[in-house]
């Protein structure tokens, strides 16, 4: 059978969705503003950056003294622009990878990264206690008074392993304490609640001395050590503690997955990210052009107070000093508080996907202790260091309907308001308008907009989104009241080196910035009374993308398929469906239950298109001679093919059916696998550790080593060997050697050789796809092999197409009548011949008809002359 057509047509348009979505990034839609952004940029932000002038004049006024004056020449500068990045020098090399796939990077990067950041005695609230209620752990640190560390303890019912477990970290979890080295040794910074550390008995101070009898000698060989242990394995700590010698034995567990982590310095290893929640005040104004000053950046830069209310709930609070506030014209002290708490639920919801528990409450509160009311405006970031584990080989759908082709990244940033329900802006596209001098900013809230449209500065929420979990911050308003905010808008996270303050490195490669770590900024004024206070409560929904969860805070649309969700949402309602009906026992069931549905279905349309390929065989020798008759002259080779298959009723593209069928299939799983959480972390077979994950690729074994920069993890190939898809490009070369028919002419046998290359070209293409996709393509080639060896041949009767065209009526086979020595070939050139024939008659007689009429009208007119 000749199935060329159809391979072509579904490898084209395959190889075309691919590649535009790997490289397509369309210049976004950018924000119309009414005399132009540079200016509105510069006001509405202001970065660390050169030194900032002081008055010197301001140390003699009174109420202040040498440490005011101190603090305040202490404060970090301004420069006003949006952009945190200035430069786009080339990437470095990730700086510590994983030991043979032991995910020792994430932690030597986290470990190094501690050891220069400046943190406070850092808090928990939350538990991961396997048998506690509550959902998160998380870790505060004073120093800026920001949020270090999200992690989610949602459990499996029936193992009582979590459920989201750090898919790159391969090591066994002690619990993120927060090593650093000191004076004293290598020390615990913090211990959270139902820790394996905590369960042991651990504390936080403590000193490590050796962990299994190996000493430890500082923070990033603890990391190292940590590595290449196991979950479930018991290892034996010696530390110290008040000059006491101790011992613990420790039980490691799988690590939770981290929803807010530190943001490590991969590129400049002494870079510190801004963390979470980052607070500052400023000085508003009305004029959108009018610059928002900075009143005293020692609030990012300072450790807070800490009232620990109780296991669930902390208070960090700040005092701006009269100092400070007097530069700017007003009075103190105003004191900052920010108020976190961890839920308490009950047992039964704690792993329900049903009830509106996914989040936990996040406060503010800035007190005015002066008597007068005066103007103050805040600066606060979102969220920072979320989850980037797939980056490498997701294609995560952009949320933006206009943006077509483009691709979203690791972190995107959503927003929602009132008069614009959904916006979503890509991780991709805000890191490269920011290394563009001329780049725009991205407005979640246009200032310019709100003044004509007050609807556009009253939002709903601010959030940033990953492949599978997503932060996001609704404010909590009294009834019939708004979220009013003077701008919001999405950036890439920034921060400062601990030598001074400087603009983030980005990658170069334009593929690696959906990598780059994006959060968003809100700008807000209130009116604080004399002696009073202004507070204004969030809730910070931090959970899995699980449709049931997003329908609780009304953020299904976050969870985007593009166009061919019309095919995702039923191949994935029929997976979990099948999944349940089969026991639960792994998702490849499923998917090989759908496979064999779809092609089963396809039977009539694939044995249609065996015969569609038998008729071309049939066709081929008088195709033939019509290329030997007319040589030169293409247009008549085309007009006489015309003909034949018109007369055979052959369809040239009739092949292309099973493309058309099965391509909406393909790219609907394709969605559906890759952005379905269910389908995240789960194997291909129990037990089976090199393909644990059917939402992403196998990663049989770890090759970033061996590769060259542009294939590694940035690269085509990403870090790992995968091992399915190669497995399914072989299926699909042995599937064409079967189904193509042997070559009859050089032209074919070109064409054999192109298919073969284009093959391997789609194994390269396909190499990142997720392991469940290419179960469905292993299952669909088994399927169409099976199909042609076991299934009864279709055989084409071309008897009825031979005495249609035969002008004696009978057959062209032998039958009585028949010219049983006359070849196919020569008929259908007689018959072509016969009918050339009639048609030149035919145009003859036309002639000659026109002519007559012609002589007669002029007979007529030469007798009307002589009358």
């Amino acid at each position: 059978m000749n199935n060329r057509p159809n391979i072509l047509f579904a490898v084209g348009l395959a190889i075309l969705f691919m590649i535009l979505m790997q490289w397509l990034f369309p210049q976004p839609k950018k924000p119309v503003v009414e005399g132009g952004q540079e200016g509105l940029v510069a006001e509405l932000t202001q970065q660390e950056g050169d030194p900032a002038s002081i008055d010197d004049n301001d140390s003699d006024e009174a109420g202040e003294s040498e440490a005011d004056v101190a603090q305040e020449m202490s404060r970090k500068p301004i420069d006003p622009t949006i952009k945190l990045l200035t430069d786009g020098e080339i990437l470095e090399r990730i700086k510590a990878d994983r030991a043979e796939s032991a995910g020792i990077n994430g932690w030597i990067q986290q470990r190094s990264l501690t050891s220069v950041r400046q943190m406070g005695d850092l808090v928990t609230i939350g538990s991961l206690d396997e048998s506690g209620t509550d959902r998160y752990l998380i870790t505060l640190n004073p120093y800026g008074g920001t949020v270090r560390r999200i992690e989610l303890n949602v459990r499996e019912p029936g193992t009582g392993k979590y459920k989201y477990r750090d898919l790159v970290w391969r090591g066994g979890y002690i619990g993120s304490l927060e090593v650093h080295d000191s004076n004293s040794g290598t020390r615990v910074g913090v211990v959270g609640r139902g820790t394996p550390a905590d369960l042991a008995g651990i504390q936080a101070g403590d000193v490590l001395v050796s962990l299994d009898g190996e000493p430890v000698t500082n923070a990033e060989e603890f990391g190292r050590m940590m590595a290449v242990t196991k979950p479930d394995d018991t290892v034996t700590f010696q530390l110290q503690r008040e000059g006491k010698d101790l011992e613990f034995e420790v039980l490691l567990t799988e690590k939770p997955i981290e929803l807010i982590r530190p943001e490590p310095g991969v590129l400049d290893p002494t870079f510190l990210y801004d963390e979470s929640f980052l607070m500052t005040l400023r000085v508003p104004s009305d004029n959108p052009r009018k610059p928002w000053d900075e009143i005293d950046s020692s609030m990012r830069d300072s450790q807070w107070e800490v009232n620990q209310v109780d296991a669930n709930h902390v208070e960090l609070s700040f005092q701006v000093s009269p100092a400070a506030l007097k530069k700017h014209n007003l009075k103190g002290p105003v004191t900052v508080v920010k108020r976190f708490g961890v839920p308490e639920i009950g047992a039964e919801e704690v792993n329900s996907t049903e009830s509106k528990t996914w989040h936990w409450d996040f406060d503010i509160e800035i007190k005015n202790d002066s008597d007068s009311t005066q103007p103050i405006g805040y600066e606060l970031k979102g969220p920072t260091g979320t989850p980037s584990e797939t980056w490498w080989y997701s294609q995560k759908t952009h949320g933006r309907a206009n943006a077509f082709f483009a691709v979203a990244g690791a972190r995107d940033v959503l927003g929602s308001t009132v008069d614009s329900d959904y916006q979503f802006w890509g991780n991709s596209e805000i890191v490269k308008e920011s290394l563009d001098e001329d780049g725009d900013t991205f407005f979640l809230v246009d200032p310019y907009k709100a003044i004509e449209t007050p609807e556009a500065a009253q939002v709903n929420w601010l959030g940033v989104d990953t492949l599978y979990f997503n932060v996001t911050m609704f404010p909590k308003m009294d009834e019939g009241k708004k979220y009013n905010v003077f701008s919001a808008f999405a950036e890439i996270n920034g921060g400062h080196t601990a030598s001074g303050t400087t603009a983030p490195k980005v990658p170069k490669n334009a593929r690696e910035h959906k990598l780059v770590d994006c959060t968003f900024r809100v700008f807000k004024s209130v009116n604080l009374p004399a002696n009073g206070t202004s507070s204004q409560p969030f809730e910070v929904f931090s959970a899995p993308k699980d449709p049931e969860v997003l329908d609780q805070y009304e953020l299904s649309e976050t969870r985007a398929f593009g166009w061919f969700w019309w095919c995702s949402k039923p191949l994935l309602w029929l997976m979990h469906l099948l999944y349940w009906m089969t026991f639960s026992i792994t998702y490849t069931i499923p998917i090989i239950i759908i496979t064999c549905i779809v092609r089963s279905l396809m039977i009539p349309f694939s044995r249609r298109a065996a015969l569609n390929a038998q008729m071309m065989q049939h066709l081929q020798p008088e195709i033939k001679a019509i290329k030997e008759k007319f040589p030169d002259d293409m247009q008549k080779q085309a007009a006489a093919q015309q003909e034949l298959f018109k007369k055979y009723n052959y369809r040239p593209l009739g092949g292309c059916l099973m493309g058309f069928i099965q391509l909406p299939v393909f790219l609907g799983l394709y969605r559906g696998l890759s952005l379905d959480i269910a389908l995240r972390d789960q194997p291909l077979i129990p037990g089976l550790s090199w393909c644990g994950n059917l939402s992403g690729p196998d990663q049989l074994m770890y090759w970033k080593h061996f590769l060259p920069s542009w294939l590694g993890e940035a690269g085509w190939f990403g870090p790992f060997l995968n091992i399915l898809p190669l497995a399914t490009m072989a299926l699909f070369l042995i599937q064409q050697k079967m189904f193509t028919p042997p070559a009859v002419d050089e032209q074919q046998k070109m064409m054999q050789k192109m298919m073969s290359f284009m093959m391997l070209f789609m194994a390269i293409m396909f190499f990142k796809v997720p392991a469940g996709l290419c179960v469905y393509f292993v299952t669909s080639s088994i399927w169409a092999i099976l199909e042609k060896k076991l299934l009864p041949k279709p055989e084409l009767d071309t008897s009825k197409y031979d005495n249609a065209r035969d002008g004696s009526g009978g057959t062209t086979t032998g039958g009585k009548g028949g010219d049983k020595g006359a070849s196919l070939a020569d008929k259908s050139m007689a018959l072509l011949g016969r009918s050339r024939q009639s048609d030149e008659e035919q145009a003859r007689q036309k002639v000659e008809e026109r002519k007559q009429r012609n002589r007669d009208r002029k007979r007529q007119l030469k007798d009307k002359g002589k009358k």
